[in-house]
């Protein structure tokens, strides 16, 4: 494998930033009215979608005007997805002014089949849909969370802080970045109350039951918000399977069930997308199928635009697009042409300007720090003074890390950062909670499982000493 590749296999680990929505340009004036900067720190300018126009502003359409927050190019095309679903009764074909195409975007893509069979089954508008969708995925997150919780804690007191915590979570992930922006924040919420208890208590039984469960969820959410997953992943992998006190053979049986819990909705996804694929073959002339990859290179090159520099004019999907156009005239936009000039983009700025691409990754990097700092706060410090075992340090940290990778390599705008606060602020009130040992004991307290997993509490030392 030669060096470019594997740089491109570990990028693709690490970054599972959004895929940009495709740029509708075609037909728009060039006016001044319908030109919006690239980023706040570029001088390029970009003309504005007819859709994506307010008309009494002609600017771009606020994104607190749409329901759940949705990006307007989202909006559009999930308009377009309940259409073509309408129209065909296959799921995830979409009209687009009129022609049959593949609906949605290759990372998100449940989204879409959800919004459109709400739409139809139902009998629901476009907004009606979205609502039901994302606030019922809220309702999961939140009841699973709080049941976790309630388990884990022991007084109404404690109970009461931990449920404000998880709806504080979810109200900044909804503010930041609504949309499936919010769905990294939102995996945290519902995994790591129950990661904790798992981490040294329940039955045998349980523990399986928990860890098959856990696999479903992440696999769903795979295609709802594909960055949401792996650091949650590895804390629960981490936390739970590998956690001390538990027998080889039941850390065995618990990574099977979820590993063949997490391939589920993968497999259910890919038949929905064969049929929806072998429908438009049949339909539409010279149709070869969805992409099937996430933009990586995209992301990266663009994200090389987050400080004002002489190389790239800024972070906007038209700074990749203008660089590809050039090198090669009439490549298809996100197609693994397209990736493979902006790999070699990067790769050649690498190693021509090496300082730069260095300077943006540190300096996206200091702005992840800060963004830790101030989450994590008092926790911080608590976690200094009385540290976790290595173990649920080395999890949550890994997770901090991961989810703090997509601001690192594409730009640490608040929406992509909503993942990295909610791993932080429950990292701070588990160090803290577990400073102060309030941590509920589960079936038999002081138990050798909960000893060696979380440690002894404050008061259990004392008694450990004073026998």
């Amino acid at each position: 494998m030669n060096k470019s590749r594997f740089f491109g296999s570990v990028l693709a680990v690490l970054l599972v930033g959004a895929v940009p929505a495709r740029p509708q340009t075609a037909g728009v004036a060039q006016g001044a009215a319908e030109l919006q900067p690239c980023s706040s720190l570029s001088s390029l300018k970009v003309p504005l979608a007819p859709e994506h126009v307010d008309p009494a502003t002609h600017g771009l359409i606020s994104q607190d005007r749409l329901p759940m927050r949705v990006d307007i190019g989202r909006y559009t095309n999930l308009g377009r997805a309940v259409e073509g679903y309408v129209q065909t009764g296959i799921l995830l074909t979409a009209m687009n002014h009129g022609r049959l195409a593949p609906a949605g975007y290759d990372d998100d893509v449940a989204v879409f089949l959800f919004v459109s069979a709400a739409a139809r089954w139902l009998h629901l508008g476009l907004n009606g849909a979205i609502y039901l969708v994302f606030l019922g995925i809220i309702g999961i997150v939140l009841t699973s969370g709080i049941s976790g919780v309630f388990v884990l804690t022991r007084s109404f007191k404690e109970r009461v802080l931990g449920v404000l915590v998880l709806i504080t979570v979810v109200v900044i992930a909804y503010r930041l970045g609504g949309d499936i922006y919010m769905f990294p924040a939102l995996v945290p919420v519902a995994i790591i109350p129950w990661a904790i208890y798992f981490a040294s208590r329940g039955s045998e039984r349980a523990f399986v039951i928990y860890a098959g469960s856990a696999g479903l969820f992440l696999g769903l959410f795979r295609f709802l918000r594909i960055d949401s997953v792996i650091p949650a992943l590895v804390l629960v992998v981490l936390l739970v399977i590998f956690g001390p006190g538990r027998r080889l053979r039941l850390r065995s049986l618990g990574l099977a069930a979820m590993s063949i819990a997490f391939l589920l909705p993968g497999l259910l996804m890919s038949r929905v997308i064969h049929e929806r694929d072998s429908y438009l073959r049949a339909e539409v002339s010279g149709y070869s199928g969805a992409l099937g990859h996430h933009a990586i290179w995209h992301n990266v090159y663009i994200g090389l635009g987050f400080l004002s520099n002489p190389y790239i004019p800024g972070y906007c999907d038209q700074a990749a697009i203008s660089v590809v156009e050039a090198a090669a005239p009439g490549t298809t936009y996100m197609s693994s042409a397209y990736e493979s000039v902006l790999r070699t983009k990067v790769l050649e700025l690498l190693k021509l300007h090496p300082k730069f691409v260095l300077y943006s990754l540190f300096s996206k990097a200091g702005v992840s720090l800060l963004v830790v700092m101030l989450a994590g706060n008092i926790g911080l410090i608590t976690a200094l003074r009385r540290p976790k075992p290595w173990l649920q340090e080395a999890a949550f940290w890994c997770a901090i890390a991961l989810s703090a990778a997509p601001g690192i390599l594409a730009v640490p705008v608040p929406k992509y950062t909503t993942g990295l606060l909610a791993f932080t602020i429950m990292y701070s009130c588990y160090s803290i909670a577990y400073a102060r040992g309030t941590l509920g004991p589960g079936a038999k307290e002081g138990s050798d499982l909960e000893l060696a997993a979380i440690g002894p509490t404050p008061k259990q030392r004392r008694e450990l000493a004073a026998a």
